[in-house]
């Protein structure tokens, strides 16, 4: 579930809604829509995830905007459900405190600190060093 979930409402907001936008008007104006109304579509049972699903939201545009496609926000929207979801299904309790191991920790920003990088090969102008993008 933890799956279908991020890739139908990446392919909603994302694909289809951003994609509609963005062929009307800016790119800019497509990020922003897509931003609030996924925000808002989010934080429906609890006004407090608001600001999260803000964040997230534009995260996501932000990358469909940079990428030109949906692959790279279903792939972070599924990475940020992940967090929760692998505890789940590995049959802990979903309320308990999650700790992870410190080399997760470290080859995550070492992934991270390569995925900002320029180009995938370091040349300029070849891949955008995002996952998806390129």
């Amino acid at each position: 579930m933890f799956v279908v979930i991020p890739v139908a409402a990446e392919l909603f907001f994302r694909g289809i809604l951003f994609g509609g936008l963005s062929r009307g008007s800016s790119s800019r104006v497509a990020v922003l829509a897509t931003t609030a109304l996924f925000a808002l579509s989010y934080s429906m049972p609890d006004p407090r995830d608001l600001p999260t699903a803000a964040i997230l939201g534009l995260a996501f545009a932000w990358l469909r905007a940079r990428c030109g496609s949906v692959v790279a926000p279903i792939v972070a929207h599924v990475a940020f459900w992940a967090v929760e979801g692998i505890p789940i299904l590995r049959g802990r309790d979903p309320a308990a405190d999650v700790t992870y191991p410190t080399r997760w920790i470290v080859g995550g920003g070492r992934h991270r600190g390569v995925g900002a990088g320029g180009g995938w090969d370091g040349r300029e102008g070849r891949g955008t060093g995002l996952a998806g993008c390129g």
